[in-house]
């Protein structure tokens, strides 16, 4: 047992998210080993890793570090990672992200983002113009938020005094 009663845990006891992004990189790890000659050192190794979907169930507080843990554990590998996450871009610095469109014809258009993201929260990274949205909460919410504004309105402000809309 260790020190305040810690004790280690099997790896099937680990969530999802951990055993996925566990999987991954140990991957990476061992292919690495085998990439090497002679006595190299994995952090001195060159290369490139491709991650589709970096943070597939993992939890959230963990996204907006984990493409920093991963770079700094690897400096002299190039880390490409895919994501749908705004905790992640929150977490990555503007000059580290790409956005991927689809553009005419189908074709697929790779911009830098139009402002910094790092430090934002969720809401305010999904309501930039990168990602786009202009909406967070669900529509049915939306209008029903718009039918109480406008009733509230009605009674603050009765129809002879209505402001100009």
């Amino acid at each position: 047992m260790r020190s305040g009663g810690e004790q280690p845990l099997p790896l099937r006891a680990l969530s999802d998210g951990y055993r996925s992004f566990l999987a991954w990189f140990g991957d990476l790890l061992y292919r690495l080993t085998k990439a090497r000659q002679g006595g190299e050192r994995l952090l001195d190794l060159t290369g490139v890793a491709l991650i589709d979907e970096i943070d597939p169930h993992l939890h959230h507080a963990r996204q907006p570090v984990v493409v920093d843990k991963v770079a700094r554990s690897l400096p002299s590998t190039q880390f490409i990672a895919t994501t749908h996450s705004p905790l992640i871009a929150g977490g990555t610095y503007r000059e580290s992200l790409r956005f991927l469109t689809r553009g005419a014809a189908g074709r697929v258009a790779v911009t830098e983002p139009s402002e910094e993201s790092y430090g934002r929260t969720p809401d305010q990274v999904l309501l930039s113009d990168s990602f786009g949205l202009r909406q967070v909460r669900p529509a049915a919410f939306v209008k029903e938020l718009e039918k109480e504004r406008e009733k509230a309105r009605a009674v603050i402000w009765p129809p002879i005094l209505q402001p100009p809309a």
